[in-house]
This record gives structure tokens, C-alpha cells and sequence, in this order.
């Protein structure tokens, strides 16, 4: 192990001054940054791309492949609610959980 800790890593390559004139930059290669290139691309616009890692993914590369924004305040306003038959808002993810579980759960 001590001999993989003390080999070395690739070098990243020098860091060059470029000059590019596009209409949109969008920062950060996440799931939001990607399908706002995409959409900009595909609307007839001059994108640039940029991501400070190494790959692509930011904090959707974590997540597990969930999209953590059901039951927002934004959607409730909008009358966007889980049972769209029945109109009724979902209940809070604590309660879920509760319900699913028999226990409690960390409201937190």
C-alpha cells in the first residue's frame, strides 16, 4: 500500500491563456449544467462548457441517481402535486417514512 501512496499521479497538463467569445458559458458539467449546454446548443447558440474537476457529473454524480426536488414550496405554489388524480399534496418525506417504516424518523 505505502508503495501506491508514494508513486506518482498523472500530471496534470500546464495551464494555457485562451481568448474565446461565445453567447453562453455555463459552469459546472452536473446534470443541470449539461442539459442547460445541451439546450443552449440545440437553441442555435455558441456554448462554452466549463467544469473545474476532472469529470463530468458535479454533485449529481453522488446522489445516487435520485433528483431531490419533489414536494418543493415552488411546486405547491404551481398546484404540482404527487396524486395528480386526487389533487392532494404529498405528504412530508418525514411522515412518509414514518408511514412506511412504523417508527419514527429525524425530522431533520
Amino acid at each position: 500500500m505505502e508503495k501506491l501512496k508514494a508513486a506518482p499521479g498523472p500530471e496534470a497538463p500546464e495551464p494555457k491563456d485562451e481568448v474565446r467569445t461565445v453567447e453562453i458559458a455555463v459552469f459546472g458539467a452536473g446534470a443541470g449544467g449539461l442539459a442547460a449546454a445541451i439546450e443552449a446548443k440545440e437553441g442555435g447558440a455558441d456554448v462554452i462548457l466549463i467544469e473545474k474537476q476532472g469529470i463530468t457529473g458535479g454533485s449529481t454524480a453522488r446522489s445516487g441517481g435520485k433528483l431531490l426536488g419533489a414536494g418543493t414550496k415552488w411546486q405547491k405554489k404551481q398546484g404540482i402535486f404527487h396524486g395528480l388524480a386526487t389533487r392532494t399534496p404529498r405528504p412530508p418525506y418525514s411522515a412518509s417514512i414514518r408511514a412506511k417504516t412504523g417508527g419514527p424518523s429525524s425530522s431533520v
